[in-house]
């Protein structure tokens, strides 16, 4: 073989009109490979016959430079990984045989065409594992984030804030708080008479509740709360936000 085919330089040649172009290399190598997992086939021999194939049929189209043989075996690779991906075959299992396949398919064109053929598809397929890894990385990296963030929401959304509740009236009255906290139960939460008051001090998560005082048995306002939510019964609740 005359290795002044193998110029530095790219030869420049107009595809046929309809004609599909090497590009179509990758889909070829890709499709090939699926197909033939498909069918059970022995994929270290299928992947090495597939790519040495494709890449001889690319090559005999026209006379190749450094450059095409490299754009060509390039191709072969994206089309082998991408066949992998699609397959989940193990991509380290067979990475030898494709290089092998697409160096071979290099050969009739000397020696300097293998080389670059070798490189290229090598380095090409490096490149695309090194992306998947790295893509697989961030996306574990964003899952974990994700839950740190529900586990850090979480525990917000359970941290207790001491919350005080007061009512002023007589003396000797059965005082009971009830809410969206308690199930308005109204009798979970006796309120003790101190100081004048009715005081009851209690743990709630942080946001928005709704309560009522319960004064000997009867469903009683915060006169002193002035947020108010309108209830099932066409009365309304007095309104809590807890920061």
């Amino acid at each position: 073989m005359d290795m002044r085919h193998l110029e530095e330089t790219t030869v420049k040649t107009k595809p046929e009109a309809g004609k599909k172009t090497e590009s179509n290399v990758a889909e070829t190598v890709r499709l090939a490979i699926v197909k033939a997992a498909d069918k059970g086939e022995e994929l270290s021999q299928a992947v090495w016959e597939i790519t040495q194939k494709t890449v001889k049929e690319a090559l005999s189209k026209q006379k190749p430079s450094v450059k095409k043989v490299e754009e060509v075996a390039a191709d072969a690779a994206k089309g082998f990984n991408q066949a992998a991906s699609d397959t989940k075959l193990k991509i380290a299992d067979l990475y030898h045989r494709a290089l092998d396949g697409i160096s071979t398919g290099a050969e009739s064109f000397g020696d300097k065409a293998v080389e670059a053929a070798k490189n290229a598809a090598e380095k090409t397929i490096n490149l695309m594992r090194d992306a998947g890894e790295k893509a697989s990385q961030m996306i574990k990296e964003a899952v974990e984030d994700v839950k740190e963030g529900f586990k850090d929401h979480g525990n917000a959304s359970k941290k207790l804030i001491q919350t005080r509740f007061s009512l002023k009236a007589e003396s000797g009255k059965e005082v009971f708080l009830a809410g969206s906290f308690n199930e308005w139960n109204p009798k979970k939460n006796r309120i003790k008479f101190q100081n004048g008051l009715y005081n009851l001090n209690l743990e709630l998560p942080a946001g928005r509740h709704e309560y009522k005082f319960v004064v000997d048995g009867v469903w009683t306002n915060d006169p002193e709360c002035h947020e108010w939510s309108p209830n099932e019964f066409g009365v309304a609740n007095n309104v809590i936000n807890v920061e």
